[in-house]
C-alpha cells in the first residue's frame, strides 16, 4: 500500500511539474528569449528582366494593438503602446513604411535571389519597430501587423501594353513582446536599475501567409537583417510580386485589323516587344525559301495572370504579310501562340516574326529544323549590341537553348526594351567565291586567250633577235 502512494505521490508532483512549464511557456516563450529587436520585411519577387532601380513604390504595414497579459487592449486608458506613425488611438494601431520613393532606399538582392524559374528576389526592412520605446509596465503584449493594400498605382490594368501589376501579400502575424522588471540578482545592465522595465523576449508567428493559406503559427525570428539565419532579412517578411508589360503606350488592343483606335502597329520597331528576324546569305543561299520553326513561350510564374495566349504577326518592308505559308490559319493574318504550348511557324528571308504585348520575363524554348543552309542566331535588342549566339549545322535542327548551356538561355527572355533572335542561315557552293558570274565565262575566257598570244608573240619576237645577233 505504501509503494503504490508514493507512485501516485510521484505521479501527481510529475503532473504539477508539467503544469508549472506550460505556464511558464505561455507567460515567457523560451524561444524568444534574447530576442529583443523585431523589424518588418518586404521581400519582392520580379520576372528575369524587371528593373526595379526605379520602381517608385512605397509599402505600409499596421501594427495593431491586441491584448496585454490576456486584457484587450483599451482606448481609454492607453493600456498599451502604440507603435509607428500616424498612431490611432482610438483603434488602437500605428503604421510603419519602407520602400523606393522619396526616401531612396535600396533595394537589395537577396542570397540565392534567382530561383530554376529566374525569379529575381529582393529586400528592403524596416529598423526596429520597438526601438527605444520607454516601456512603463511588465506585461505580455501582443500585437498583430498587417500589410496595407494598393499602396502602388500601377501604370496600366495588368496585362495591357506599358502596365505593370502588384501582388500584395497577405501574410498576418502575431508578435508578442515580454516585458519585464529588473529584479534583484539580475545581470542589470549599466544605467539600469532594479524595478526598470525591458524586453525579455519577442515571439513573432506567422498566422496567414502571403497566399492567404493557414500559417500554422509557425515561428520566425523577426531580428532584422536575419541574425546569420536562412535568411538576410527578418523572417516577418511581407512577399509581394511585380510583374510589367512591355509595348507601345497605345491603347492594349493586339489586333491592328480590328478598328479599334491608337492600336498597336506591329510594323512598327517601336512596338515590337519580342521578334524572330530572318536573313538568307551566301553565294547560294536561297532567299524565296521558308525555313520551319518549333517554339515554347513560357508566361512569367510570379505574376498570375488569365492571358495565355499571345498574337504574333508576320512582317516585312511592305508591312503584315502573314499568310499559311508562314503558319496561320485560313483567312488570318496572324498566329497565335498558348504558353507552354509548342508552335510552329515559317519564314523566309526579310521576314519577322513580332509580338506586341509580351510580359517582361516572358522565356521561350525554340528550334529551326535541319535544312540545307548552316543556320546561326545572335540575341538583338532595340538598344545595344546584338550578342553572337553561335552556329549550328547544316541537316541539323538548330536547337535554343539546348546544350549551349545556361548563358544562352539568360539570353531567350523578353527584357523590359524590345528584343529577340536574328537568325542568318548561309548557303555557299563549297569553294572560294570568285566574284565570276556565269555568263560573264565567254568574255574572261576572250580575255585569258588574248592574254595567252601577246605572251607568246613577245617569246617569238625575243628568240628571233637573239638569231639576229
Amino acid at each position: 500500500m505504501f509503494k503504490q502512494t508514493k507512485i501516485y505521490l510521484a505521479m501527481v508532483l510529475a503532473l504539477m511539474m508539467c503544469l508549472t512549464f506550460v505556464n511558464f511557456a505561455s507567460a515567457d516563450d523560451p524561444s524568444a528569449e534574447g530576442i529583443n529587436k523585431a523589424a518588418i520585411a518586404k521581400v519582392l519577387q520580379t520576372p528575369n528582366g524587371v528593373d526595379i532601380s526605379a520602381l517608385e513604390a512605397m509599402f505600409s504595414f499596421k501594427v495593431k494593438a491586441v491584448s496585454v497579459s490576456g486584457t484587450n487592449y483599451n482606448s481609454t486608458t492607453s493600456n498599451m503602446p502604440i507603435f509607428g506613425t500616424n498612431p490611432n488611438i482610438s483603434d488602437g494601431f500605428g503604421t510603419f513604411s519602407v520602400g523606393h520613393g522619396t526616401d531612396k532606399t535600396v533595394w537589395q538582392l537577396a542570397s540565392g535571389g534567382e530561383s530554376p524559374d529566374y525569379t529575381h528576389t529582393y529586400y528592403i526592412e524596416t529598423g526596429d519597430i520597438f526601438a527605444d520605446y520607454p516601456w512603463t509596465a511588465p506585461g505580455d503584449y501582443l500585437y498583430e501587423i498587417t500589410e496595407n493594400k494598393n499602396t502602388y498605382t500601377p501604370k496600366g490594368a495588368y496585362p495591357d501594353p506599358n502596365s505593370d501589376k502588384m501582388e500584395y501579400s497577405n501574410a498576418v502575424y502575431n508578435v508578442k513582446v515580454y516585458v519585464r522588471a529588473y529584479e534583484a540578482g539580475d545581470d542589470i545592465p549599466l544605467g539600469k536599475s532594479v524595478g526598470d522595465v525591458y524586453i525579455k523576449g519577442i515571439g513573432a508567428f506567422r498566422v496567414t501567409t502571403d497566399a492567404n493559406t493557414p500559417g500554422g503559427n509557425e515561428k520566425v525570428n523577426p531580428t532584422p537583417g536575419g541574425e546569420g539565419g536562412e535568411f538576410d532579412y527578418s523572417g516577418m517578411s511581407f512577399t509581394n510580386k511585380y510583374g510589367k508589360v512591355n509595348g507601345s503606350p497605345y491603347y492594349p488592343d493586339p489586333d491592328p485589323d480590328d478598328g479599334g483606335p491608337n492600336n498597336p502597329d506591329p510594323t512598327k520597331p517601336t512596338h515590337q516587344t519580342l521578334y524572330f528576324n530572318k536573313t538568307v546569305a551566301g553565294n547560294t543561299g536561297d532567299p524565296s525559301k521558308y525555313f520551319n520553326y518549333e517554339m515554347t513561350i513560357y508566361r512569367p510564374t510570379v505574376v498570375d495572370g488569365t492571358k495565355l495566349v499571345y498574337r504574333a504577326y508576320v512582317v516585312d518592308s511592305n508591312g503584315i504579310v502573314t499568310t499559311t505559308a508562314n503558319g496561320a490559319g485560313s483567312g488570318q493574318n496572324y498566329i497565335d501562340f498558348t504558353t507552354g504550348t509548342t508552335k510552329t511557324f515559317s519564314l523566309k528571308h526579310g521576314q519577322s516574326l513580332v509580338f506586341v504585348d509580351t510580359p517582361v520575363g516572358m522565356w521561350y524554348e525554340i528550334t529551326e529544323k535541319a535544312s540545307d543552309h548552316t543556320p546561326s542566331a545572335s540575341a538583338v535588342y532595340a538598344t545595344g549590341p546584338a550578342k553572337p549566339i553561335g552556329a549550328g549545322s547544316v541537316d541539323t535542327d538548330y536547337v535554343l537553348p539546348g546544350t549551349l548551356g545556361e548563358n544562352v538561355r539568360k539570353l531567350l527572355f523578353v527584357n523590359e526594351i524590345a528584343s529577340g533572335l536574328a537568325f542568318t542561315n548561309t548557303r555557299q557552293d563549297g569553294g572560294p567565291i570568285t566574284g565570276l558570274d556565269i555568263n560573264d565565262l565567254p568574255f574572261a575566257g576572250l580575255i585569258v586567250l588574248a592574254a595567252s598570244a601577246l605572251v607568246v608573240f613577245v617569246i617569238v619576237k625575243f628568240r628571233k633577235r637573239q638569231d639576229f645577233d
